[in-house]
């Protein structure tokens, strides 16, 4: 349970922001780095809702996997996409962990008279740094750009001894986009009969652009 004992006055940033948006990867970075100083006792149990995969996850990864094979090819999605899916799963089990947000929505990210701020916290995990990157550049299309590479780097090294290149962000980037895409297709999928749902409406806003994301991105990694 989660107590919030504090208001934040602000303002949603908005993808076209490129300033702000640059800060938000180097804050991530930050949090990522400091991670290195600040890691979790193997000793204590409690760490385990917190660590990735969770009991949740555990729980929906075998439901995600059992949807794709079900719907993958009436949505036109590559044929492979449960291949790809273990091998993403099992990529994010084998990372290095960091802390990490982990709902990094645009409504949970605000410019405020401090700067920025990162709200709603209760998903904060031990998990993949991928987790946090991939739903950064699913909230904002050119989250690939090289300046938000290095400002994630720049934020990293601030806090730790290690170097993030261009080519480890992209990688993270790539399976973190692969594993939020399919967290919202599953979504619709497990909604697809429900008729008080306005489906056709998610599908178009969200399932139409991320099919073709998705099948690209099956090609990089298999």
């Amino acid at each position: 349970q989660w107590i919030i004992l504090e208001h934040v006055d602000g303002r949603w940033i908005q993808p076209t922001e490129e300033t702000e948006v640059i800060k938000v990867f180097e804050i991530i970075g930050r949090l990522h780095g400091a991670s290195m100083a600040i890691t979790p006792s193997t000793k204590s149990t409690a760490i385990d809702s917190f660590t990735f995969p969770s009991v949740w996850e555990k729980h929906e990864i075998p439901e995600r996997r059992n949807l794709l094979e079900i719907y993958a090819s009436g949505l036109g999605l590559d044929k492979r996409i449960v291949k790809a899916f273990d091998q993403n799963f099992l990529y994010l089990r084998k990372s290095p962990k960091a802390w990490i947000h982990v709902d990094n929505d645009i409504s949970n990210i605000l410019t405020t008279d401090n700067g920025i701020c990162l709200i709603d916290w209760e998903l904060f995990s031990w998990a993949p740094p991928a987790l946090d990157l991939g739903q950064l550049v699913s909230n904002f299309p050119n989250g690939q750009n090289i300046e938000y590479s290095q400002a994630y780097s720049r934020g990293y090294r601030g806090y730790s001894d290690r170097f993030i290149s261009p080519d480890q962000f992209l990688e993270w980037v790539q399976h973190g986009v692969f594993f939020n895409d399919v967290r919202w297709i599953c979504y619709y999928c497990e909604r697809i009969n429900d008729k008080d749902w306005n489906r056709q409406d998610w599908y178009d806003t969200y399932v139409v652009p991320i099919i073709p994301r998705l099948n690209d991105l099956i090609k990089d990694m298999l």
